[in-house]
């Protein structure tokens, strides 16, 4: 399981999937060792929490790198260094030689720490890089085939000789598995004299391509020889040719340096290369360094046009070069979900490419507007400053923005720097805000970007929106219509209680009432049950904290007419978070609360019922930890009252003839998907507690006035009538209202099976009847 699909299951889920993982690696390693797999979602996880605070510790996360490292994740040998240094730590001895082999094999962050720590071995890599790796870490040509060896292919004199002596075509000499010749080759390893050789003496035609469709002019490219690149366009190589991955000669500038692009750029489009071609590469996934369970879009360039690779590359000047020469910053592909290069730069925080697009696209002065969502907005003209501009997509940036806050991504691209970023490109998108008005939100749900930041769990982000984005007005604020979920419940659901401790301090309301998730528009349930049902881990601390600042332990009591919902406690127990359903019965909450809503409100009952009542009628085959919460005699809080075995007091209902009713408990628009076998095991377990004469042979005050095996009778169960009878304090002589003993009752369900022609009833009345005679001829 990957970082970001565990950010989509429930918080406790996660939280508890990634312990499991944590366990399992822990166990493994003992026997084993290292499962390097492992150890690169361990380092993600425990860099980012996945949105939770619960598993982040950063000290942990290297160490896990570390170990990742050094069972042989190319990907985490590069970025150990930048996660030492987020973490306050040190690194020992080998350092530079780690960060210089990553280089050479293409990790950008490895290359920008050795610039930082060592410019010169920086430099000496980047050589390395742009003769032996094809300038992105490629391995394309560390298996030759063919008439050379390796040295050989950057040594002119040795072809010369070779196609002199042999009289090979020098265009047809294949040296490795994916198809490159000579000319490929001396153009990726920076053989500028074997490329003269080649175009001017034995007329390689300047625009060969190999089998992937790559020209000699894009190899180049790639690997950064800008005097090949020079000497091929004197020979009027074509620019406008795209490789089978789309990739074009414009994608390939990111391996030039800055000094060059211009010039460079110029020759480029002169030869034919179009700016405007909207064709977008391929993922570059043979290049450069992958970190396992990272999904990213700059260490690898992902799908793109020019413009895209240059923003995931951090290269601001070929950004502006770009613009300056019509390269469209909005640009989506043929898809629409896909980021353009504007969103990428506030989604890696890049804040100087970011601004280099909003000044060259939206000069300043601005109009005020407002963002209706999708790249559009609407235009106050009572407010227009003449000359000026409206800035599009202002939602989406805020959003990308956001979610490119994971803290392992961040550290991944900007190490100990990944705060600044992240604070000036926040800071940057709230100045935009000042001018417009978010009439939609920043995503299909209309969460603020306050809101936005705490449904994904990032507290460092909504930090930051609340400081910049005037977040006081948004902290009270609900996404889709007055009274639902406010930040501070989002931070709940992400069982953040970074998050939560930050909303509480900046003064957010805990007391606003909440949809329940089954029941829309009842708004009957209040942050403690946000609390139970998504806090597995914090839920005591944070339910202790609302309990003193004044919240009832059962919730509030409803509006008007409105019929009672599930308490905090019901929920807690439902959701198997115990500790906090016993910090719910210290503070007084009642364990006999009665209500026709359960599982979060999914299910409806015919009648209110208590807790225990409802779990038995909820028929779920998890059934047995939450009664056995319920009913054995002790728990870590000592001993608190047992539930009342009245479970149904309107109809007289006791958990037994709850058992037996089974889908007739349930409001009829609900009455499916019982399960039989957990009914019959539901039953079994609970009489274990209730054996007496008196409980087994309760009656209803309904109108049917029934026990529970007269239920089990009319219902044909006979799973339930044997569990019954095997008590052996069955009356069998105990009258329902209609005037019948049970004995009655199976003698009449036999013979109106035996009317009606069903079989399979009919089998079942009858051995119902044969057993209960069976045990009134024991009893005698």
């Amino acid at each position: 399981m990957s970082l970001i699909a565990m950010r989509d299951i429930q918080a406790h889920i996660m939280n508890d999937v990634f312990g499991q993982i944590v366990r399992l690696n822990d166990a493994t390693r003992r026997r084993r060792g290292w499962t390097p797999r492992l150890e690169s979602l361990l380092t993600a996880g425990f860099m980012s929490g996945m949105g939770s605070d619960r598993f982040f510790d950063a000290r942990e996360a290297v160490r896990a790198c570390d170990r990742g490292a050094r069972a042989g994740i190319t990907g985490l040998r590069a970025i150990i260094y930048r996660l030492v240094n987020v973490a306050g730590d040190h690194c020992g001895g080998g350092i530079l030689s780690l960060l210089r082999w990553s280089a050479e094999r293409g990790s950008m962050a490895a290359m920008e720490d050795l610039r930082d720590l060592d410019p010169e071995m920086a430099e000496s890599a980047a050589a390395f890089l742009r003769r032996h790796t094809c300038g992105i870490g490629a391995d394309f040509f560390t298996k030759i085939i063919g008439p050379f060896n390796y040295p050989q292919l950057s040594d002119r004199s040795i072809i010369e000789a070779h196609l002199r002596r042999t009289g090979q075509k020098a265009s047809e000499i294949i040296l490795n598995a994916r198809g490159d010749t000579l000319i490929h080759a001396a153009a990726s390893g920076g053989s500028t004299d074997v490329v003269e050789l080649l175009i001017g003496r034995y007329d390689v035609p300047v625009n060969l391509r190999n089998p992937h469709g790559e020209t000699p002019l894009l190899c180049a490219l790639r690997s950064g020889h800008v005097d090949i690149v020079n000497y091929l366009l004197d020979w009027a190589a074509d620019a406008k040719l795209t490789s089978k991955r789309q990739e074009n000669v414009l994608h390939w500038l990111i391996s030039i340096p800055d000094s060059e692009l211009p010039d460079l750029l110029a020759r480029l489009i002169t030869n034919g290369a179009d700016i405007q071609d909207p064709r977008w590469a391929l993922s570059c996934d043979y290049a450069a360094t992958m970190i396992t369970n990272r999904f990213d879009r700059w260490d690898c360039p992902g799908a793109g046009a020019p413009l895209h690779w240059a923003t995931s590359r951090k290269r601001a000047v070929l950004v502006k070069l770009l613009l300056d020469h019509g390269a469209k910053h909005n640009d989506r592909g043929r898809i629409g979900t896909n980021s353009t290069p504007f969103e990428q730069a506030a989604y890696f925080h890049d804040h100087e490419i970011l601004r280099i697009y909003i000044d060259t696209k939206y000069p300043r002065p601005r109009v005020p507007c407002f963002d209706t969502g999708h790249d559009s907005v609407l235009h106050n003209r009572s407010d227009e400053i003449p000359g000026g501009s409206l800035l599009i997509g202002l939602s989406a940036l805020i959003r990308e923005a956001i979610d490119g806050s994971d803290r392992f991504l961040m550290a991944v691209r900007w190490g100990k720097q990944y705060k600044a970023q992240l604070r000036e490109t926040l800071k940057l998108l709230g100045e935009e805000l000042s001018y417009q008005q978010l009439v939609k939100g920043v995503d299909k749900a209309g969460r603020s970007p306050l809101h936005y930041a705490a449904y994904r769990g990032f507290h460092e982000a909504a930090e930051h929106v609340y400081e910049f984005m005037e977040g006081a007005s948004m902290i009270d604020t609900p996404y889709g219509r007055g009274g639902g979920i406010t930040p501070i419940f989002e931070a709940i659901r992400r069982d953040n209680k970074t998050l939560f401790d930050f909303f509480l301090d900046k003064g957010a309301r805990i007391d606003i009432r909440i949809d329940s998730p089954g029941m829309q528009s009842r708004f009957d349930w209040c942050i403690l049950h946000a609390v139970a049902q998504d806090c597995h881990f914090s839920g005591p601390e944070l339910a202790n904290r609302l309990l003193e600042l004044g919240l009832p332990p059962d919730g509030y009591e409803p509006v008007g007419d409105q019929e009672p919902t599930e308490t905090p406690l019901a929920v807690a127990i439902d959701s198997n978070n115990f500790k906090l359903a016993d910090l719910l019965r210290q503070k007084g909450a009642n364990i006999n609360a009665l209500s026709r809503f359960t599982l979060s409100s999914h299910m409806k009952l015919q009648h209110p019922m208590t807790i225990l009542g409802r779990i038995i009628a909820s028929n779920l085959r998890d059934w047995r930890s939450r009664l056995k919460y319920l009913l054995h005699p002790e728990t870590e809080m000592g001993h608190p009252p047992p539930p009342d075995f009245l479970v149904g007091p309107s109809q007289g209902w006791t958990a037994l003839h709850v058992s037996a009713l089974g889908l007739q408990t349930r409001d009829p628009e609900f009455r499916r998907d019982l399960d039989a076998e957990v009914s019959a095991n539901i039953l079994t377990y609970l009489l274990e507690f209730y054996d007496q004469p008196r409980q087994v042979n309760a009656l209803t005050i309904d109108a049917a006035r029934t026990t529970a095996l007269h239920i089990a009778v009319q219902t044909h169960n006979l799973e339930a009538v044997v569990s019954l009878l095997d008590t052996g304090v069955v009356d069998l002589h105990i009258r329902a209202h209609d005037g019948r003993s049970v004995i009655e009752t199976a003698t009449m369900c036999v013979e109106e099976a035996a009317g009606q022609a069903r079989q399979g009833d009919l089998s079942d009345a009858e051995d119902i009847l044969a057993a209960l005679l069976d045990y009134e001829d024991q009893r005698h």
